[in-house]
């Protein structure tokens, strides 16, 4: 074992000794959560866990036909796993795997899947959040297997792939699980949101944005349809909040601005979206009236009129600590009002300006 994996994290990997096993049996109670990686021995797993809580990481090493197995599915399902990571390209594999998610214990709390392919997305829906007890879902870049893509297109990577979509059939699993679980985290990357959706493109928006126990939500790179007309009349509940890569238009700003004031948000993501002088003045105008002390606005092209915009504002909000700004297009002449605002603003630690080619050395300094 490599030293890094025995602290402040237990991390055990490919373990396939009983010397071994035991050894680590020996300290693991020092420790809340031990982390298996590709590991399909389940008695040597017992065996060096004891009743310490499991994190599973799947990682593409489930070995063919082994998640299949019924007794080796009973076997698992009994593990005190609370966290479980799973990524697959291969849909056979996805495909055991969804089958087995209603099977697994109830004291799983966390579950991630990534750069996977599935064959069915309203099963994984109906699996992952069905009769589930979780407080934090992760999915990023998961596509769905298409029977007629030819081989050749097929093996080029998921990104011949559609990704998954949340739709008329799956919402109603998603809207549950917001409504009914004290769910703390929430990460969609490439998850779309169609218009056919319809009447549950809202009452899904509205389960997403006002979980009352939600803590961290990150919807990043998808299309999210019908997010402009959602009513974020009320304070928005979440701490984290990261919406970047959305193509967000100006009225989808000025309405979450509304939803920002007042809030519990104190960091706040808007990057590779492009905002044009209304989106950035919604943002001014709301920005003394929010706890956000994190902002991030990045690839946004707001250039020289909208850092004149945020150093205006930014000596009035008293919470503000980190602001980034990298590839925004600025100059000498935008940089100059920063530093400005940087004067007034003793409180802020942090300003990134990255990869802005118009700021010289004299803006910098």
């Amino acid at each position: 074992m490599h030293r890094e994996d025995l602290w402040p994290t237990l991390h055990v990997r490919q373990l396939r000794d009983p010397a071994t096993a035991d050894a680590i049996r020996a300290v693991v109670d020092l420790f809340p959560l031990v982390h298996i990686h590709k590991m399909t021995d389940l008695a040597l797993v017992r065996r060096c866990t004891g009743v310490v809580s499991i994190a599973w990481h799947g990682d593409y090493y489930y070995p063919s036909g082994t998640i299949s197995n019924h007794r080796w599915i009973a076997d698992f399902a009994s593990l005190p796993i609370v966290e479980l990571d799973q990524r697959s390209e291969d849909h056979h594999e996805m495909n055991h795997f969804v089958r087995a998610l209603p099977r697994l214990p109830p004291c799983l709390r966390t579950l991630r899947i990534s750069e996977s392919l599935v064959e069915d997305p309203d099963d994984l829906f109906e699996a992952c959040l069905g009769e589930s007890h979780l407080t934090s879902f992760c999915l990023d870049r998961v596509h769905v297997f298409d029977f007629d893509i030819d081989e050749g297109i097929r093996w080029s990577g998921l990104e011949a792939y559609s990704s998954v979509s949340i739709d008329e059939y799956n919402v109603e699993y998603l809207v549950t699980w917001l409504t009914t679980t004290p769910v703390e985290r929430v990460e969609f990357n490439q998850v779309a949101v169609l218009n056919t959706l319809q009447d549950g493109t809202q009452a899904f928006y509205r389960a997403l944005f006002y979980c009352p126990t939600l803590q961290h939500l990150a919807y990043t790179y998808s299309q999210l349809d019908g997010l402009a007309s959602v009513d974020f009349a009320s304070p928005l509940p979440m701490a984290t909040l990261d919406l970047s890569g959305n193509g967000l238009n100006s009225t989808s700003i000025k309405g979450l601005c509304c939803g920002l004031r007042s809030s519990n948000v104190v960091s706040l993501d808007l990057s590779h979206n492009i905002l044009d002088y209304e989106s950035v003045q919604a943002l001014v105008e709301c920005l003394p009236f929010t706890r956000i002390r994190e902002l991030k606005l990045n690839h946004t092209n707001i250039g020289d009129e909208g850092c004149k915009q945020l150093a205006n504002v930014v000596p009035h909000v008293a919470s503000l600590q980190h602001i980034e700004v990298s590839h925004c297009g600025i100059t000498d002449t935008g940089a100059d009002g920063l530093a400005t605002m940087l004067r007034a603003t003793p409180k802020l630690q942090v300003l990134d300006l990255d990869g802005n080619g118009g700021v010289g050395v004299g803006g910098i300094e």
